[in-house]
């Protein structure tokens, strides 16, 4: 039996002759990545979604939604929400979430800082992983909503139905719930170490480590002493930093509005290509100036950077 085309998608076309066929992969599939171990030897999986292209929007651009997961072992599995929710992710979103349930762990955490925009697509997933859930004995847990989702959420009547706190920690460890024992936070801190360090009137903060929304209140404690000082110019140096997520880009964001209210500059220093990515990514590399060396930094009002840079 044919099925009928449909005009929305593209005609099918049979392999070339003595072509062997292949498979595109499937959308939502879950493959896993490297595994790190961290300072007691527990292994923490990060896992990506591979999700179908983006379709393009009515002003030419595209939305894209990126998933991965950390799995904070037999505490909490940790689902990480970044880009944009509408009907073209539904299905990648609705498995991935499934798949989160079926693994049952004590506790379903759904980051949701990295959102910059949820329509009803997003919220109906959210309702019926919360129904799921409860079936299969789960807490959902919705951490860091931001404020457009939290309208939509006050708007159609269902905030009262999800438990929700500001942050991923506070989802994990809130004060409601018991604190990590030392050696547990011992752990989550050493994915960032963090410094300081004077060169004339400005404060250079060194970076190295993982920047996300588990490290992002010693990074925020870390910037927030610094300007106390009232630097003349405040430069977080980025060259040790291999992860940069929304939790980490929300800080450095922060940090220079902060900065700003006391007429004080913030410039990065020596950022990796994994951070640029991902300012290039979210438009906001325009916003810091950029310098090869903590030294230079220092000056930066006295030698801004060249276009480009």
């Amino acid at each position: 039996m044919t099925r009928p085309h449909d005009p929305g998608l593209p005609a099918a076309t049979d392999p070339a002759p003595n072509q062997p066929h292949r498979h595109p992969p499937t959308a939502g599939r879950a493959e896993p990545s490297e595994t790190t171990a961290d300072s007691t030897g527990r292994e923490r999986a990060m896992t990506t979604l591979h999700l179908p292209p983006p379709a393009p929007t009515r002003r030419g651009t595209t939305r894209t939604l990126r998933i991965t997961s950390t799995d904070v072992a037999s505490t909490a599995l940790i689902l990480h929400l970044a880009g944009e929710i509408d009907q073209d992710q539904r299905t990648a979103l609705e498995d991935a979430l499934g798949t989160a349930v079926e693994a049952r762990p004590p506790r379903l955490i759904v980051d949701l800082s990295g959102l910059a925009f949820c329509d009803s697509t997003g919220l109906n997933a959210l309702l019926k992983t919360r129904l799921a859930a409860q079936a299969a004995d789960v807490e959902l847990v919705i951490a860091a909503p931001p404020a457009h989702v939290e309208r939509l959420l006050k708007i159609t009547g269902t905030d009262h139905l999800f438990t929700a706190r500001r942050s991923v920690r506070a989802a994990l460890y809130g004060p409601d719930r018991p604190s990590p024992p030392a050696g547990k936070r011992a752990a989550m801190s050493s994915e960032l170490k963090t410094s300081t360090r004077r060169i004339g009137p400005a404060v250079v903060c060194v970076f190295a480590g993982d920047l996300h929304q588990g490290t992002a209140d010693e990074a925020q404690r870390t910037l927030d002493t610094a300007l106390g000082d009232l630097p003349t110019v405040l430069a977080v140096d980025l060259s040790g930093v291999d992860l940069l997520a929304s939790g980490g880009l929300n800080t450095l964001l922060r940090a220079r509005i902060a900065a700003a209210d006391l007429a004080v500059p913030t410039v990065l220093v020596a950022p990796t290509a994994a951070v640029r990515r991902v300012l290039e990514i979210t438009d906001t590399v325009g916003l810091f100036p950029v310098y090869a060396t903590a030294g230079q930094a220092a000056r930066h009002r006295e030698e801004p950077p060249a276009s480009g840079a």
